[in-house]
């Protein structure tokens, strides 16, 4: 419901099934899924609206 009222610039998409709750020995893993996810959309708001 925040979402639709406040609708942010830029949205970045995980999985939620990438990992479990006690997934701890998946950080590093994780952490570069995260990274591609947000440079992905870093360069579709680029190509959108820039």
């Amino acid at each position: 419901m925040n979402i639709e009222k406040y609708k942010p610039d830029m949205f970045i998409n995980i999985s939620r099934h990438s990992c479990g709750t006690f997934d701890f020995f998946k950080a590093k893993e994780l952490i570069e899924t995260g990274r591609r996810a947000a440079r992905k959309s870093i360069n579709d708001y680029k190509t959108k609206f820039l």
